[in-house]
This record gives structure tokens, sequence and C-alpha cells, in this order.
């Protein structure tokens, strides 16, 4: 230290918390140096900026023992113990977050590429003397991973070092826990540029100061016993080849068939040709392609081939296999971790991939009439898209074929529903993206747990790739890899299977989520008697204690995560979560439906989520989320449309789009280029939900008291009113409308009227017409007791366009009416729609003023115009193939609007 300077014994966990995730390693070294200095002496810092200083002189008789001040007294050194009894070596658990190291991270890795010479006008340094460099260097900083060890636990451990001694590294890993790894019978690799460095533990056992002046030999290796597994065929192991790393070494360790001792000498040039991928090594998991079920190899086997990854990872669903992909996409820039969040990081897609592609979404059945209902001639259908199987199989046999060069084929065991219950299913996805493993961890069962449970069993066989193969060699650069140009999503319900080509977005690549949950599941639904809707549930508590659970179908965008999550206004009531989109209702031994909820976490739009319109998403999301285009804050949080009153006006905004100082803009700019995509997302698991439901993983379910349907719908549909009958139910989910919104590429920025009948219009797995029969085949079952059915719109507007009805928690006033309805209090009057509240039966205490009057208002016009557009909608989309039941029900609601005064 410079003369004068003074240690303050400040902790550097305090000052390496007041960095933000991108401070760059100038910044870091004057802010360390500022924080370590004495305030009266902070014009050494500048003086250490141009000159070399001893940041530790060794004292006056060269010993170790003591350091000089500038007074001329010796003091003397803390020993180990000391230090260790002083608690100096103790890391706080607050400080225990692995964002909070990535500056250190990044100044040890330019401390490193200097050391070694990287890209310098030096040259390269040969072999030996990178071994030698890397062998006596620095290592705190250093993102570690453990390739070998003796203790089978610490393989696949990896994380930033912090603290070095004798014997031991300690790591802090990805997922923000202390890793304390011994160094004896380990080894450790690094990866700086696009070297992979192989360290010996046993080389290592000195402290970090006394290894730069001990010699070590070069001992020259290419392990591959990790790939055992995989090396049972020529063409797996040629793949299983390809993922190693090459380290310039002659000699070749084989670990393969029945001679387990053999080995194999190759040259190094014969190596140079192969990826530098180490996807497949550095990633744990417990699973082998030896260990799947016979059908699963076979899909797996089959796949592989036709896609040529450079090797499979089948995922077990730990947390040490989720904390290295995470880490794998932070590495890649793909994901951005978000210091201010627990465990959370902000993902980008490209502006061409940022929500479900309708247009290129496809049902293949045999007939076009198991698809969808023909429209009117030369009317396009917008009741979904139809291709022939063996026509979509010749076209994604094409795009599949070498699809995934370069990359990770991750195999994902998941199940939708509870493990155990009767109605779940399990799926088997393969797909070349880590984000969607990372995300379908989240969304889904998933793991070790659900191959065991699924044995021998069928599964839904699911096939996805992003679509961008890499060339021999070639560096994966890009940290969003999509093929919008190719992107289809087929089905193919008669076989159970689902592929899909060209897209990262979750709705089009998280084959678990619509694709499986709606569009096959109704198809699997229909053939075993049950029902799976695009629905919440919802378990509501009056002030009495009694409980009745709701299911609710909203388009997408309409409310239903905010009803799934609603924090009641009203005195006494209690609302629980047991599913915010998706629900399959079978029916119980009493003949009532139960509903489980086959996703196991919340793929939310974040755009207008705030504390008032929904507190319990916003403390859900709060840690253990992946964001996607949201904006970043300069203090490392989210920001998204919604957050204004809720966000510091001094933080700078980073847009999804990566523009800087968004806040700054005017405010024309800012409507038209929002922080954040109004179709951004935040994936989280359902368990963080503080109103979860203690039976949300109730194997049987829970009874469904009552329907609701609903959408944005500015005028003519009321607030509420309860359907006449089972067929009138179905009539109305038929006819159910709503404004688009932007979860759907295809109808961005328009604000248009869609009809959107049972909000299943982009789900449906099969002919519409037969899922309006199905449905009314549920009222036919023997000793059924079906729940009453009713239409809500929280989204009427006022002659400024301003909504009327408060919503959010308030919403709890309408259900409240709903569920008194259930128990059948005579609390609704007629009319040509339905039965709607009476004057003064809706809870309005402790409520502003509301224009009920205009919330419930409709005119003969407004209803006749609706009933014109609905016959027109019916006459081009299903012409002559409304089933007789619903056109009995056309021509009633005709009859009750012509009596209209």
């Amino acid at each position: 230290m410079p003369p004068g300077a003074r240690h303050e014994g400040k902790p550097i966990i305090d000052f390496i918390t007041r960095l933000g995730p991108t401070t760059s390693a100038e910044e870091y070294v004057s802010s360390f140096l500022g924080s370590r200095l004495d305030r009266r002496e902070k014009k050494a810092v500048e003086q250490m900026k141009v000159q070399m200083i001893w940041l530790e002189p060794p004292g006056k008789g060269g010993t170790r023992a003591s350091v000089t001040s500038g007074s001329g007294h010796q003091r003397k050194r803390l020993s180990s113990r000391q230090k260790k009894e002083l608690g100096l070596y103790e890391i706080p658990k607050e400080k225990q977050r692995y964002s909070l190291y990535l500056p250190l991270h990044d100044l040890w890795k330019s401390y490193m590429e200097d050391l070694l010479q990287m890209g310098s006008h030096r040259g390269n340094l040969v072999q030996s003397q990178m071994n030698q460099r890397v062998t006596k260097a620095d290592l705190h900083g250093c993102l570690l991973r453990v390739e070998r060890s003796k203790c089978p636990s610490y393989i696949g451990t990896h994380g930033i070092v912090l603290q070095e001694t004798q014997n031991t590294f300690r790591l802090i890993t990805a997922s923000n826990s202390l890793k304390t790894v011994p160094k004896a019978n380990s080894v450790f690799t690094f990866d700086l540029g696009r070297y992979c460095f192989c360290l010996y533990g046993n080389h290592l056992r000195y402290r970090a100061g006394e290894r730069s002046a001990r010699k070590f030999k070069d001992k020259p290796t290419l392990d591959l016993n990790e790939l055992t597994a995989h090396a049972r065929s020529s063409r797996v192991y040629k793949a299983a080849l390809q993922t190693a790393i090459y380290r310039g070494f002659a000699r070749v360790l084989l670990s393969a068939g029945k001679r387990k001792d053999s080995q194999q000498c190759l040259h190094p040039s014969a190596l140079l040709s192969f990826s530098l991928s180490r996807d497949i090594m550095s990633i744990p998991s417990s699973l082998t392609l030896d260990s799947l079920p016979s059908g699963v190899r076979s899909f797996v086997d089959k796949w592989s081939e036709h896609c040529t990854p450079e090797g499979v990872h089948v995922c077990d669903g730990s947390d040490e296999e989720d904390g290295a992909l995470l880490q794998l996409l932070v590495e890649k820039g793909s994901i951005t971790p978000l210091s201010k969040l627990e465990d959370c990081f902000l993902c980008r897609t490209k502006k061409a991939d940022v929500a479900r592609v309708e247009r290129r979404t496809f049902i293949c059945s045999p007939t076009r009439g198991g698809a969808k209902p023909t429209p009117s001639e030369g009317i396009k259908s917008k009741l979904g898209h139809w291709m022939q199987p063996d026509e979509m199989d010749a076209l994604l046999d094409k795009d599949f074929a070498g699809c995934m060069k370069g990359r990770t084929m991750y195999l994902i065991p998941y199940c939708m529903g509870p493990l155990g219950s009767d109605i779940s299913k399990i799926g088997i996805q393969l797909t070349d993206s880590a984000y969607v493993v990372v995300c379908m961890r989240k969304m889904t069962r998933m793991g070790a747990s659900v191959l065991q449970a699924l044995g021998e069993g069928d599964f839904v066989r699911c096939l996805h790739s992003v679509g961008v193969p890499l060339a021999p060699g070639a560096p994966d650069n890009d940290p969003w890899p999509c093929n919008p140009e190719k992107i289809t999503i087929a089905h193919f319900p008669q076989r159970r299977e689902i592929k899909s080509f060209g897209s990262g977005y979750g709705g089009n690549s998280l084959l678990g989520k619509k694709c499986f949950a709606l569009r096959i599941a109704s198809t699997i639904a229909r053939d075993e008697g049950w029902l799976a809707e695009h629905m919440l549930i919802l378990g509501l508590t009056n002030p009495q204690g009694v409980k009745k659970y709701i299911a609710a179908a909203f388009p997408s965008q309409c409310g239903k995560t905010n009803l799934a999550m609603i924090t009641p206004t009203l005195p006494g009531w209690k609302a629980e979560l047991i599913g915010d989109d998706i629900a399959w209702m079978r029916f119980g031994p009493d003949g009532r439906l139960w509903a489980i909820n086959p996703e196991n976490g919340l793929f939310g739009v974040a755009t207008g989520t705030n504390m008032k319109s929904n507190p319990n998403a916003m403390k859900a999301v709060s840690k253990n989320t992946i964001y996607t285009n949201v904006a970043l804050t300069s203090d490392g949080g989210v920001f998204w449309e919604g957050l204004e009153d809720e966000t510091p006006p001094k933080l700078g905004i980073t847009s999804w789009l990566g523009v800087e100082g968004w806040e700054k803009l005017p405010a024309a700019e800012k409507k038209a280029n929002p922080a954040a995509h109004p179709n951004s997302r935040f994936c989280t698991p359902t368990v963080q939900c503080p109103n979860l439901d203690p039976d949300w993983e109730n194997p049987s379910g829970v009874p469904i008291d009552a329907i609701l349907f609903g959408g944005r719908r500015p005028k003519t549909i009321p607030l509420v009113f309860e359907t006449f009958s089972w067929e009138h139910a179905i009539y109305v989910g038929l006819c159910l409308r709503s404004q688009s919104t932007s979860a759907a590429a295809d109808h961005k920025g328009k604000k248009i009227i869609l009809n959107d009948p049972f909000a299943m219009r982009p789900f449906f797995g099969y002919n519409f017409c037969q899922y309006m029969e199905h449905w009314r085949e549920m009222k036919q079952r023997p000793g059924a007791k079906l729940p009453k059915v009713f239409h809500v719109n929280w989204f009427r507007e006022d002659a400024e366009g301003h909504f009327i009805w408060p919503g959010f928690g308030d919403n709890c006033r309408v259900i409240d009416w709903i569920l008194r309805r259930c128990d059948g209090e005579d609390i609704a009057q007629e009319t040509p729609l339905g039965l709607t509240p009476k004057p003064g039966t809706i809870d309005m205490e402790g409520l502003g003023p509301v224009d009920m009057e205009h919330l419930f208002d409709f005119s003969k016009a407004d209803l006749e115009q609706e009933t014109a557009e609905m016959e027109v909608y019916f006459s081009e989309q299903m012409p002559g193939q409304l089933p007789d039941f619903l056109q009995q029900e056309l021509q009633s609601f005709k009859g009750r609007i012509a009596a209209m005064p």
C-alpha cells in the first residue's frame, strides 16, 4: 500500500454489493481501491492509476512476518487461525448471491487473457508456457467446474472461486449456494475464450501464493470416461467424441464397450475440426440413455440420428442441472442475471419471435373434417389450420434433417398434472434449446421421477428445434437462435405427437403448455370422456367459511392470471389459487366435475401487472423467475408498462430492444416503442404464489361449482349474467368474443372484436363442431351434476373509453353474487341474454360511485347486431355444420330479442 494509506477493515462483500452485474474491470478496480483506502488519502487512488505499486510490500527484513507502515512502525500480520476466529473468512448469507460476483469473474477473465497473451501483439504462447502460467495463476474469480471427483456428489458442481485454501476451493454457484470442494483426487476445468483448461487438484494442493514458485510437469490427456453411457454405437460414439473438449493433447482414454481399460492414440490434428461445445460434459445428470425405458430410447434414437446433434443429455430435473443450464445460458448471452432479484434472469428474444404464430400452427388429422369445420367457399377458416399427416411429415423431415448440428439434444421427461393422478399424462420432449429446458422445469413436473412413473407406458412425443444448425467448428454466438421464416407447429392427435420447428418463444417451444395441455389433451379428453379447457381454477371462501371452486375461460391477456391470484376487497373473503391457465376436468364419484391444474408454473403476461392489479403475482415473481422481453433497470431489476408508479424516477431503463435511456424519451416515442413488449412474460413456479390453495396438487382435483366465460367487450355485454341451461351455456361459449390482444402475433396492433369460442379458438385439437357435441355429451352422463355457467365482462367502457368497473380485487363482488346463485338465492332477473343481478344484489359496500345502470345496459338494436354478426360467423366458418341443439338456442335467443320493447 502507498505511504500513509490505512486499511480500515472494510469487507469486500459490501464493496461488491454496490457494483452492478455489468461493471467493467476498470470501474471495479477503481471502486475497490477507493473502498479500501482511508478517506483522507483520496489522491492516492489517482496516483495508483498511473503508477506501479506494491499492494503488500515485504517488511524491512524481507520476511513475511510483518509489514511496515508509513510511520516506520511494524504491524504483525494476522495468522490464519486468528483470521478464522475473527470470522474474516465467513461470507454473510445475504451476500451469497452469484450475480454479485460476476464483476469479479469479468475482472479475472481480463487478467487471464493478459497473462496468457490472448489476442496480444506479442503472439500466442506455446502449449507448455500456457500450462505453466495457468497452473500458477490466481484463481479467485475463476468460473471453475468439477469434472471428476472421488466423491460423486461433487461432479458437475460449478461456480466462481471466492476462496482458496491449501486443500479446497470455495465456490458460489448459480443457485446461490456456497460449495467447498476438495482439491485432492479432483479434476477441474474452466473456459477462457475458445479454450478449455483442465487442472488436476492433486497438483494444486498449495496456497495460491505458493504455486507461483513451483514447477509442474505437463500430463496431457483427453478423458472421455464421462461419455461411457453414450458410446454404444459408432453413430452415438461419433456424436460423443464431437462433444469432447480439445485440449491439444495426443492421448485419448476411451471407456467404451467391453474393454474399459482400452486406450487409443490420436494425432491432435484429428480433433481440431471437432466442435468445442461442452454442453454435455458441463451439465450434470443422474440419468443416461441406457437408463431410459425402451419406448423412450427408441424415440430419442430415431430423432438423434435424423437431427444429428453433437450428443444427447437426459434431463433429471435436479437443482445442479438447472444451475448448470442457467450458467450455460448466461455464458452464451441468452439470459442476464438480475442482481436486484433473487435467482432471476432476463431473456430477450428476436423481434420476429415474440408470440404464438397461429397461421403456422396445424392440426394434422387424416381428414380435413377431423381438424376443423369446412368454411364457405372463398372464406379463410378461423378455427384452425389443417394439413394431411404424410404431407406435414415430408415437410418437417426435411427441416429437421441435421437441424441440431453443433448443438446438444436435451431429453425432457415431464408430467402434466400431479404425479400419481389418474388424469395426469406424461410427455417426452426433445429440444436443442437450453432455454426450453429451464422453463419446462418451472412449468411442469420434470425429471427422473417422471421416467420412474412412466415405466414402459405410453407418452406424448414432442420434438422441437430452433432450426439453426451450426457449421463444424463454428461458435454458438447467437444468444437467441431461431428461424422465423420456417416456423411450423404441427400436432398429430391420432399419434399423440407434436413437432415444432423454428421458434424459441414459449408458446411455440414449451410443448407441454398449449400444444400438449390443450390441443393434444382435448383430443384425449374427447376419447376418454373428460374436458381439457383454457381455464383458471380458483378456490373462494366466504366470511362464513364456506369454500367453493370456480373455473373461468378467458382469452389470453383478458385477466385470467389476475383473477386466479385475486386479493378480494370484500372483508372476510379468501381466494386461493389452483391454476391460472389450464384446467383438466373429469367426473368424480359424486357426479360433479373435478379439476386439476396440469401445469406446475405460471407463464403470465408481465405488462400491466403491478401491486395494484395483482400483488400476489408480483410477490410470486420476485425470485426464481425467468423474464422474457421486459425492460432492464439500472439497479438490476425489471420494468414494464404498468410499473411506472412503483419505479423510482431516477432509475435508468433499457428497453427490451436494448434502447438505453428509454426513460428519457418523449411520451409519444415511449408509446410507439414501449419499454417491454406487450406480450412480455414471466415464467415462475406455481408454488411461489402466496395465495396457493393447499389442494393445488391433490391427485383427485377439486370440485367445480361454477364455470365463467369472459372477454374484453367495450360495449353491449353486461358485467355478469347466468345462463338458462347447459345447452344455453354451450351457446354462450360458442358466441364468446373479445378484443384482440398481443398474445397472438397475427393481430398485433389491431383493436378488433374477434370470435374466440370457449376461449379455445387457437387451441382446438379437433373439429370445433365435434367439440361442442362433446360438451353436450357431458350432460348425458348418468348422475351428472354439472356446474352453473356464467358470463362476465370486466372491460365495459364509458363514452370516453374508460373502464366503468374497477376490476381487480373488486371482481370478488361479482363472484360473491355468482356463488350465492350457486346456492339458489333469489337474486337474479331474466333478460334476453340470461339471468342478471336484481338491483342492489351485488355488494357495493366500501366502493365508490359506479355507473351500474351503464354496466348492465343493452338495447334491442345492440343485441340484434350481435346476433346478426354471429349468424354471419356461423355461415362463413361452419355453414350447415352447427349442431341442431345450437341452432335451436340461436332461434330462442332471437325470439327473446324480438319480444323486447
